[in-house]
């Protein structure tokens, strides 16, 4: 899956890009089957003004649109905390379509 992202008052410098690939290519992992079926994720990062860093993850689905954030002092801790909302809403939603599975 290709992942596109967009900052926001964030400096692209560094490895960022590829941490931030590599963190939510881990989201496919939990899609299993429904791996073919998916082409592009989208990730929005940016800096608030009251608070450290906002990441924004959305992924598309077979009849649903995952939409994850998190906020954290650090962008990292930011990207962590989008992941594990993230999979935890495609759990759910996987266990819904398939039922007696976990």
């Amino acid at each position: 899956m290709k992942w596109q992202m967009m900052f926001d008052q964030v400096s692209t410098e560094g490895d960022i890009k590829q941490k931030v690939e590599k963190k939510f290519s881990g989201l496919e992992t939990y899609v299993g089957s429904l791996r073919s079926k998916l082409q592009t994720g989208f990730v929005w990062l940016s800096r608030g003004d009251r608070f450290g860093y906002k990441v924004k993850v959305g992924l598309h689905l077979p009849g649903k649109e995952v939409m994850a954030e998190g906020k954290g002092e650090t962008l990292l801790t930011a990207i962590d905390e989008t992941y594990a909302r993230a999979a935890r809403e495609i759990k759910s939603y996987l266990s819904r379509i398939r039922p007696g599975r976990k």
